[in-house]
Parts: structure tokens; sequence; C-alpha cells
């Protein structure tokens, strides 16, 4: 399935966050993925 300038922003990159993230990349699920965490 191809998706045409499809883009994503996951918001939290804790356990959820990651997981979510690394499901987009392996089932190539959008072109542009934005990964944004809160600095500790």
């Amino acid at each position: 399935m191809a998706f045409r300038n499809s883009k994503a922003v996951i918001v939290g990159v804790g356990n959820v966050g990651a997981t979510c993230a690394y499901s987009f990349v392996n089932q190539l699920l959008c072109e542009d993925l934005v990964l944004v965490d809160v600095n500790k």
C-alpha cells in the first residue's frame, strides 16, 4: 500500500512511542516520521 507524502508525528518516545515508531518504519507506513520527546 503506497501513501503519497504521508507523514507521522509521535509525541513521547517511551516504550509505547518507540514501539509505534519501530512498527511504522518496519511496515513502511509513512515517508516522514518525526519523534518528539522531552529533554531530560
